[in-house]
């Protein structure tokens, strides 16, 4: 098994970013690598409030972007007002499916 893609939505410092990593290379370890302040700690924290039961979400968890569009809120609605984790997972011929 092998996660593929990665792609977070509207969580913290990330607005929509996505990871693609290559099912060809048989790699044991991924770097993320960046400037400061880019969501590296966010890349990861996104994976920690969505497999911890103990961790709920709250306001601060959504992205600045989409804070300041609920602050402007009167009678619009907002679209995709979501926190979304997307993994794509390939399978090799290796695996186990049982």
């Amino acid at each position: 098994m092998h996660i593929s893609s990665i792609k977070v939505k509207n969580f913290r410092a990330i607005k929509d970013a996505e990871l693609k990593l290559d099912p060809n290379q048989k790699q044991d370890l991924t770097l993320i690598v960046g400037k400061n302040n880019s969501g590296k700690t966010s890349f990861i924290m996104v994976f920690d409030k969505f497999f911890k039961k103990e961790d709920n979400f709250n306001f601060h968890d959504f992205s600045t972007h989409l804070r300041e569009k609920i602050y402007k809120i009167e009678s619009e609605t907002i679209e995709e007002a979501i926190i979304g984790l997307f993994l794509e997972i390939s399978y090799s011929k290796d695996d186990n499916l049982e």
